[in-house]
């Protein structure tokens, strides 16, 4: 076996990961109905997200099959569902919010006042 010089370390085209369309078209008609400030009929989501009615159908009735979204057969108007919030609650729980409050503070113009009150909210020059 004879070994080329050279081509050891070709570089490699790097492409990104293709995954499964229809799992990202089918959270970007979540997204869609996450959106909307209430429940909303069909074609009000499929134009949120640009899709046909009869695709945006398709799409929320796996949502629906799958808790992430739900159908109320008398209004005809689709809400997300329980899945949907344990998904959101989930991901709530794993957001430090004083890392994310904290690094909000240190950009504030007012940072340099607030470092002269003591917690209790007043200045440490007060007798």
């Amino acid at each position: 076996m004879v070994k080329k010089k050279g081509n050891a370390r070709r570089k490699k085209k790097v492409t990104p990961r293709r995954g499964i369309q229809s799992v990202g078209i089918g959270l970007s008609v979540l997204e869609a109905l996450a959106q909307l400030p209430n429940s909303a009929t069909l074609s009000a989501i499929s134009k949120a997200c640009g899709m046909s009615a009869s695709q945006t159908h398709r799409y929320l009735a796996s949502l629906v099959a799958a808790g992430m979204a739900r159908h109320d057969p008398v209004s005809t108007r689709y809400d997300l569902g329980p899945s949907a919030l344990r998904l959101g609650l989930g991901a709530l729980a794993r957001v430090d919010a004083f890392r994310i409050v904290d690094a909000a503070i240190c950009k504030c113009p007012l940072w340099a006042l607030w470092g002269r009150f003591r917690c209790d909210g007043m200045p440490d020059d007060h007798r």
